[in-house]
Order: structure tokens, then C-alpha cells, then sequence
């Protein structure tokens, strides 16, 4: 199993209007076989009649599963809600950028008690929402997105959450001004990965699989490039393709910087 098999999350969003839904995502999963290894089930997924026969599916077939529910409620609903993910052996769990640090701490006590350590992602921004929907919404400048992201990223992940979710425009960014703000290793999960020949869809804030790996994402959650492809498979494999030679240049590029450093230090 190669870096990028293990870092490709694959989005399974079905019309649920479609016969058979639960039939269609085995055919699917099946086609990828052990290309991918991770699905991410959203809050579509989870309200389908069909989630409980979703769910056991791709657990049986030893698909380990992020959960993107994007949750803000009280403290008490939340530990709960994270204490019942993790007895469901749910992997990721999302968090809204809107918590508090206090549900961000009943997030931590919940995902302990359930003792299968469940990692709490929280969303920064949307990646389909560009300049316009982010003054209209926040009533902020555009060139503000980056504080905005930068700020909400280090009050969660000092608050106890694992990870972010984050386009990869800003991953970059955050690495770098994270590096001394956060005691502990954090994930960066990206969304909004498209080639630059698919659709770009209702993705605004988008960057290619190289560009994500490239700037410091861990993940890549890519949906419809691959469920709504002709060949599945064939753009599956392509997208892993494109991560393999960008997680390569990576490890040349910081073998480079490493030897770079020890040649300055004798």
C-alpha cells in the first residue's frame, strides 16, 4: 500500500434518488478494490434510510470511514456524539469551525470515553466559497481569508482537535505560521481536489492532487472526479498517479533541504 493509497479519502455522494443506492456503492467500492482504502460519508449519507446498510458495507470490507456530520451543538450532545462515532469505529469525525473551546473539549472527553480515538477534524472554510461569498457571509475583506483560516485553525487545534479541514490554497500557510503556535503534529485534510481537466463543479477555492501534497496536506477527500467518472478506476488510478510524483519531488525536495542544512553546520 503506497503514501498516496493511504492519503486518497474517496467522497461517496450518490443522487439518492438512485435505485439500489446501497448497490451502487458496493459496485463502486468493488471497482476500486484496493486502490482506496478510506470513504467519506456526509450528512446526505447519513439522514439516506439507507446509511445502516451503508455503514456495515464498507466496514466489512475493511474500508475505514470519515465521517463528515460538520457538528456544532451543545457540550452534552457533542461528547455524545463523538463518544457514539468512535464505538462505530469511525476514523475522522468533523467538527463546525464554530465550536467553542468548551465543545471542543466535550469533543475530546467523548471521543475518550468510546476508547477507539476517533479523530476530531474541524472545518476552517468551505473550499465553495470564493472572495464574494466569503465578504457577503463574514462581512470581512477577501485578502482577510487567510487570517480568517489562520485564526480558526489555531484556536480549535490548541482546543484539543487533531485536525483541519482545509482547502490547499492555505495549507501552505498554515504549516508555515502554524509551526510554533501548535504544540503537537496536526493533520491537514484537503477537499475541492480537482485535475486540471475535470469539472470544476461548485468548487471555488480548488487545487490539483500535486498542488495539495505539494503544500502540506496529509488527505485528499475527492468525490465526484472519481464516482462520477466513466471509468472509475482509470481516474482514480490517475489522480494516485499525479499524488506518487508530487509525494517523490516532496521527499527529494526535504532530503535536499537536510543536506542542505548539515552541509552549513559543518
Amino acid at each position: 500500500m503506497s503514501e498516496s493509497n493511504e492519503a486518497l479519502i474517496v467522497a461517496l455522494n450518490p443522487d439518492p434518488s438512485t435505485p439500489n443506492i446501497v448497490n451502487g456503492i458496493e459496485e463502486l467500492v468493488d471497482k476500486l478494490g484496493d486502490l482506496v482504502t478510506f470513504y467519506k460519508l456526509g450528512i446526505d449519507l447519513l439522514v439516506n434510510e439507507k446509511f445502516w446498510e451503508i455503514l456495515p458495507l464498507l466496514t466489512e470490507k475493511g474500508k475505514k470511514i470519515f465521517l463528515d456530520m460538520k457538528s456544532i451543538e451543545i457540550e452534552e450532545v457533542i461528547r455524545r456524539t463523538v463518544r457514539n462515532a468512535g464505538l462505530l469505529n469511525i476514523k475522522f469525525l468533523t467538527l463546525d469551525g464554530n465550536n467553542s473551546n468548551k465543545n471542543i473539549s466535550a469533543a475530546v472527553r467523548g471521543r475518550e470515553e468510546s476508547g477507539n480515538g476517533v479523530k476530531l477534524l474541524a472545518l476552517t472554510l468551505l473550499t465553495s466559497i470564493d472572495a464574494h461569498d466569503f465578504s457577503e457571509i463574514y462581512g470581512r475583506k477577501a485578502k482577510d481569508i487567510d487570517d480568517f483560516v489562520l485564526s480558526r485553525a489555531k484556536r480549535l487545534l490548541n482546543a484539543g482537535c487533531d485536525g483541519i479541514i482545509a482547502s490547499g490554497r492555505e495549507t501552505e500557510m498554515l504549516r508555515e505560521k502554524l509551526r510554533d503556535e501548535v504544540k503537537k503534529d496536526f493533520l491537514i485534510v484537503t477537499p475541492g481536489i480537482r485535475r486540471a481537466s475535470d469539472s470544476k463543479d461548485d468548487q471555488k477555492r480548488f487545487v490539483t492532487p500535486a498542488e495539495a501534497i505539494m503544500a502540506g496536506s496529509n488527505y485528499l477527500v475527492v468525490g465526484r472526479p472519481i464516482t462520477e467518472s466513466e471509468d472509475p478506476e482509470l481516474s482514480a488510478r490517475e489522480i494516485l498517479d499525479e499524488m506518487d510524483e508530487a509525494f517523490d519531488k516532496k521527499s527529494k525536495k526535504l532530503e535536499s533541504l537536510e543536506f542542505s542544512r548539515i552541509q552549513i553546520q559543518s
